[in-house]
């Protein structure tokens, strides 16, 4: 396609890219462990369409302000404006070329406005030798404590995106071979991609980063913690992300320039709530957990219950969602009700995380549990009741019921043994020793973390990094056994009377000591 240029874009773009040459420092090193995240730079040569090429401008400006800069750059599609042609990858030639002066190499895939033939014209240095994907430009950048893969989602044509089966077949064998974590990136979300299930069940998979949407946004999709980028110049939030690596996490922050449905032609044109919105969100912050501890093995693969004994006759009432154990409460097994593992432990360490569903049942025997283990009591000498929005489930342990590590809503929160507790036979030490220390619970909907220890008779629980129960030895806790995913729950005419598990597992891994 030929090159159409109007005189004042080209001296706009010239502009452009002599002050960010100049900007370009000599000197200054490029970090490997940091990442800059651009989405949506619709590069245009259109001369009304200034604020395109002026947000792409600044963002880069302010990469190459930094020291050290990025080693890298990965742009999550719709580079293009007009839905490919030549000339815009032409204008954002000319935008980037200041990076790859100073060392930061780019990596881009492609959104709905792009078009494979008329990027690599332009950008043929781009086209992988061979590639991995026939007719898809998908690629790893990999860096010291986390790699990225970036997907092609594009349909060219459609504005929806998805991904074919050639990439999809790739994408499984490159996540099972995989040795370090792993972000995975496309233009579209992860609804349209459908990446969800793979990516729960791989615990090197950390998150999910994507375009389309010019709205800079962190949210739990499917089990996925999911970023959308802003735009860089087009509409909506408008920026870039930053990325800082280290062997423990990866730190996203928004570097917000604006916000807007249309850009302002005029000062007065400017919604105070964009300013506001602009303020509040330039400089937010997130940080994603990477270190995964040696050892573990994994118990739920995310697709299926192999290692699991569903109860007979439960009738699917255990089931997989969306890569996710996923329970009801209201399984049909005339006896057993619990998700057994096959597998038998005796010392261990065990991590799962865990979310409850929702609480329709008003619990009103929930009770205050003092530090002692005892519960608060009136001027009677009975128990104090309250009444909560409850749900109830829990982990038990080496075979045991009585020795279960309690998920539920009461004020004292999650990691309590209950069994234990209630036991009068047991020492006192033990009774306060099976109490929380701290109520470590997110709120309901949120998913929460156990990292439990079994180690001769003693437990430790930590919920969300915090120590509930720093360790306590119990006596009579069995030698061996399977875990369980508790049952708990009873219906009657349609009605719940007791505290349903209404709840969902994932990222279940175990390491035998």
């Amino acid at each position: 396609m030929k090159r159409i240029w109007t005189s004042g874009a080209r001296k706009v773009a010239s502009l452009l890219a002599l002050t960010l040459a100049l900007t370009a420092r000599a000197g200054v090193p490029v970090d490997p462990n940091l990442v800059a995240l651009f989405a949506d730079t619709h590069a245009t040569a259109d001369a009304k369409r200034t604020n395109q090429r002026a947000g792409v401008e600044r963002c880069v400006r302010e990469i190459l302000a930094l020291n050290p800069r990025p080693a890298n750059l990965l742009i999550l599609g719709d580079l293009s404006f007009d839905h490919g042609v030549t000339n815009d990858y032409q204008t954002l030639r000319d935008l980037l070329s200041p990076l790859a002066k100073t060392g930061v190499r780019w990596h881009a895939c492609f959104g709905n406005h792009d078009r494979r033939a008329s990027f690599f014209a332009v950008f043929p240095e781009q086209r992988a030798a061979h590639p991995p994907v026939p007719e898809r430009h998908v690629s790893r950048v990999e860096t010291p404590y986390a790699d990225f893969i970036l997907l092609d989602s594009c349909l060219e044509g459609p504005v929806n995106g998805g991904l074919d089966d050639a990439q999809r077949a790739w994408l499984e064998k490159t996540v099972a071979a995989n040795r370090k974590p792993l972000f995975l990136c496309a233009h579209h979300g992860i609804g349209e991609t459908g990446v969800a299930g793979l990516m729960v069940s791989n615990a090197l998979c950390k998150a999910y980063l994507f375009g389309h949407h010019h709205n800079a946004a962190h949210r739990e999709e499917k089990g996925v913690r999911t970023f959308c980028l802003p735009s860089t110049g087009h509409w909506g939030d408008i920026g870039f992300m930053l990325m800082r690596l280290t062997p423990e996490e990866a730190r996203l922050t928004l570097r917000q320039h604006d916000y807007y449905t249309r850009p302002p032609t005029r000062p007065e044109d400017v919604n105070p709530e964009w300013r506001e919105r602009t303020i509040r969100k330039n400089g937010l912050e997130w940080r994603v957990p990477l270190a995964t501890a040696g050892g573990f093995d994994t118990l739920f693969n995310g697709t299926d219950f192999q290692g699991w004994r569903r109860p007979q006759g439960d009738n699917n009432h255990w089931r997989i969602l969306d890569g996710v154990i996923d329970y009801d409460a209201r399984s049909e097994a005339k006896g057993d009700k619990n998700l057994w593992s096959e597998r038998s432990l005796r010392d261990f360490d065990l991590h799962l995380e865990w979310r409850i569903k929702e609480t329709p049942y008003v619990n009103p025997h929930a009770r205050r549990i003092l530090p002692d283990g005892s519960e608060a009591a009136g001027p009677d000498g009975k128990p104090l009741g309250l009444a909560i929005p409850d749900s109830d489930s829990g982990v038990y342990l080496r075979g045991s019921g009585k020795h279960q590590v309690n998920i539920w809503c009461w004020p004292v929160g999650s990691g309590e043994m209950y069994g234990v507790r209630r036991d009068s036979a047991m020492p006192p030490e033990v009774r306060a020793g099976v109490t929380p220390r701290v109520c470590a619970d997110r709120p309901v909907g949120e998913w929460n973390r156990f990292e439990i220890t079994v180690r001769g008779n003693t437990v430790r629980v930590l919920l969300n990094g915090q120590a509930v129960l720093p360790g306590v030895t119990i006596p009579g806790l069995p030698a061996e056994g399977p875990i369980a995913l508790q049952h708990h729950g009873s219906l009657r005419d349609g009605k719940w009377v007791s505290p349903p598990s209404l709840v969902q597992f994932r990222n279940i891994f175990v390491r035998e000591l």
